[in-house]
């Protein structure tokens, strides 16, 4: 944080030649207004950083000790010290200590210290010290310490701290510490203990989570309450991770690996069919739920979805086994357990190149154009480990 906020400062010394190496004036004198071309070209000359205003008008670059009020700079607006209400430039602002009110700048906005309100800036907004309100800006927000409120970035927010409020992104979301209420990113997020919600394009990242984390990756150290929903989710403590092999009356052997939480757990596994002369495969990806019935007895319940495949790594017309599982668990070990269940089975495939049967008897059947539907009941019978 300190390095961007120190370039700011040697570039306000090149304006400022009375200035000392010390951070603050000590005191200021208070005016009404005052009106500059170019620090020092106006009307408080270089004594600028010992002044603070009331109305700040500057053509290109203003430089003033303090700001109770409003300050309108063509090009950039530099306050030493605190500055209050409205401060609007078309490139850049700065203040070197606290922020009550509203900022705006074509590309930069910066606050040493507290920021209380709205900063907006179409390139990036930094405040050093803890942010109460809002951030927006066209491609980043950071905050050094906690932030209270919202940031919204077209890019990525960064709050080195707590977050109480929200985070929104077209890229990414970083929290240093918890987060208490949303984060949304269109890639990835990045939080503590997570209390409420994350939901990112590609991935979410949470040291605990109370709450629900959506995205189709989510990796959690541990899990409080809520779920993580995704098309892999991996909780390393306390997490539900399992190997499972099992037969059935349509696929001839899969086998697969459980990963997530009892209560919503992911399956990718792979099928064989080899009831028939045929030999079919399937990759398979399912959900599933496991839901405890007393010491010894679980109950699952599963969707799965094979790709079905004739002939390796060629899949020329849609052959889509899915397939709903109800099956029980008997603990045979704390890790390894038998399986057992029925099952419902949909084959949806192109009849312009059918595969050969693999449904062991057809109880519905429907077509509609190019495509087929047959319906049966199964069982199956495994090892979870």
């Amino acid at each position: 944080m300190r390095t961007p906020l120190l370039i700011t400062c040697l570039f306000t010394l090149l304006f400022t030649g009375s200035m000392h190496a010390q951070d603050r004036v000590p005191e200021l004198e208070d005016r009404v207004m005052q009106l500059t071309l170019i620090h020092p070209i106006g009307t408080n000359g270089v004594d600028g950083p010992t002044i603070r205003n009331n109305l700040s008008l500057s053509v290109v670059l203003g430089v003033n000790g303090g700001l109770n009020g409003a300050e309108l700079g063509g090009f950039g607006n530099i306050v030493m010290q605190d500055a209050q209400f409205l401060q609007v430039a078309g490139f850049f602002n700065f203040v070197g200590g606290h922020f009550t009110g509203a900022q705006g700048a074509g590309f930069l906005n910066i606050v040493d210290e507290s920021m209380n309100g709205v900063q907006g800036a179409g390139f990036l907004n930094i405040a050093g010290n803890p942010v109460q309100g809002v951030q927006g800006a066209g491609f980043m927000n950071v905050a050094s310490r906690d932030l209270q409120g919202l940031q919204g970035a077209g890019f990525m927010n960064l709050a080195s701290g707590d977050v109480r409020g929200a985070q929104g992104a077209g890229f990414m979301n970083i929290a240093g510490e918890d987060v208490t209420g949303a984060q949304l990113a269109g890639f990835m997020n990045i939080g503590g203990a997570v209390h409420g919600f994350q939901a990112a394009g590609f991935m979410n990242i949470a040291r605990q989570l109370h709450g629900l984390t959506l995205a189709p990756i989510n990796i959690i150290d541990s899990v409080r309450s809520g779920v993580p929903i995704g098309a892999l989710s991996i909780v390393k403590k306390g997490g539900y991770f399992r190997g499972a092999l099992w037969a059935g009356e349509t696929m001839t052997a899969t086998a697969a690996i459980k990963t997530g939480l009892t209560r919503f757990y992911n399956i990718f596994g792979f099928g064989v069919h080899a009831h028939t002369d045929a030999r079919i495969y399937g990759p398979m990806y399912g959900i599933g739920a496991r839901i405890g019935l007393g010491e010894k007895w679980k109950m699952h319940l599963e969707g799965h979805h094979y790709q079905l495949i004739e002939d390796w790594f060629v899949i020329n017309r849609l052959h889509s086994l899915e397939r709903f599982q109800i099956g029980f668990e008997w603990l045979w070990t704390q890790r390894i357990g038998l399986t057992a269940g029925v099952a419902w089975n949909a084959l949806l495939e192109d009849n312009r190149e059918p595969l050969p049967t693999i449904a062991p008897v057809e109880l519905v059947e429907l077509s509609r154009g190019n495509y087929n539907v047959t319906m049966w009941p199964g069982a199956h019978i495994g090892l979870i480990f």
